[in-house]
């Protein structure tokens, strides 16, 4: 009796992967990690597929997936997603990894891949405060910046419904280790860290984390990095998470520097998806006036919102 128990529950947690991952091609080992090739991909999403040596483009109806070789970057419906492994041409076929298959992709694309949520209670956190003032412009500090932004994010979706906790209501220093442990300490489903970026003064745009799977490099790095972390336990919704988040900011008409894969401290400690958002650059004075504008953090909280708002109906079941 007790082996039909056991096999009994075997068949369950296989039946469940198989929910969860019902797909499986053919593959190759090409640089010394699994590949598939996107011929496949697109007859499992119904769609058709023209490529060359330089790019694969599949297209449906309503939906468009571009391919540039070799590259860890796509645009998926126009929002551009960095891949984890560069995708690539071989021997006249088009091939991405099998992770950026089960990781990326299918989130995306498939969001019934996803862990189901009911998603009530939201952890705002705006970056630095205090004595740490982050990065600054001529007349602006990030501290300033991501608390303000924060703020009105919080109002935005307080009016949605959401139950809004802040990481930190006031110019105060929060330790980093602490703020993604008000996700426990409130029992949140989420978390959302807002940032303000830093670079050469040609450099603009919005750019959204989320933490790197395990067996992967983060977007700006090529060194694979094995541990798994807390944060990985929601690796699927937060591709999901992060992307309608970064395509709702598009609409803000600034650069898409997209969806990116870092391994930062609060997304690696997250128990809940997670994402990290870069809203603009400080140090690009167009941009700089842009984030000083109460007009245009109501304009980026409200795209913020959305993007949770979509988010939420896909974790729930109803996409």
């Amino acid at each position: 009796m007790l082996f039909f128990k056991k096999l009994f529950l075997i068949t369950l947690i296989l039946l469940f992967w198989q929910s969860v991952f019902a797909v499986y091609f053919n593959g190759i080992t090409f640089s010394g990690t699994k590949y598939i090739y996107v011929k496949d991909i697109a007859k499992h999403y119904g769609m058709t597929i023209s490529q060359n040596s330089n790019f694969c483009y599949l297209k449906s109806q309503a939906r468009k997936i571009v391919f540039e070789f070799p590259k860890k970057s796509a645009k998926i419906n126009g929002v551009v997603v960095n891949l984890l492994f560069p995708a690539d041409y071989n021997s006249g076929n088009s091939i991405i990894s099998e992770k950026d298959f089960r990781l990326v992709l299918e989130p995306i694309m498939n969001p019934s891949v996803i862990k189901k949520q009911r998603v009530k209670t939201i952890v705002i956190d705006p970056g630095h405060g205090g004595e740490d003032n982050g990065t600054h412009s001529s007349y602006s500090k990030e501290k300033d910046i991501t608390l303000s932004i924060a703020k009105k994010v919080a109002q935005q979706l307080s009016s949605k419904g959401y139950k809004v906790i802040m990481t930190r209501n006031s110019d105060k220093t929060v330790e980093l280790a602490s703020r993604p442990a008000v996700i426990a300490k409130y029992g949140a489903d989420m978390f959302i860290s807002i940032h303000a970026n830093s670079a050469k003064r040609s450099i603009s745009g919005i750019e959204t984390f989320i933490l790197a799977p395990a067996g992967t490099s983060s977007t700006y790095t090529k060194k694979i990095v094995q541990t798994w972390e807390n944060g990985n336990l929601y690796d699927l919704n937060n591709a999901k998470l992060g992307y309608e988040i970064q395509k709702s900011l598009d609409k803000l008409g600034r650069e898409d520097r997209g969806l990116k894969h870092a391994r930062f401290a609060i997304l690696r400690k997250a128990t809940k998806p997670a994402v990290l958002i870069e809203t603009g650059f400080l140090s690009n004075k167009g941009e700089e006036k842009l984030l000083a504008s109460s007009s245009y953090q109501n304009s980026i909280a409200k795209c913020i919102a959305a993007g949770v708002t979509s988010y939420t109906k896909s974790a729930a079941g109803n996409n």
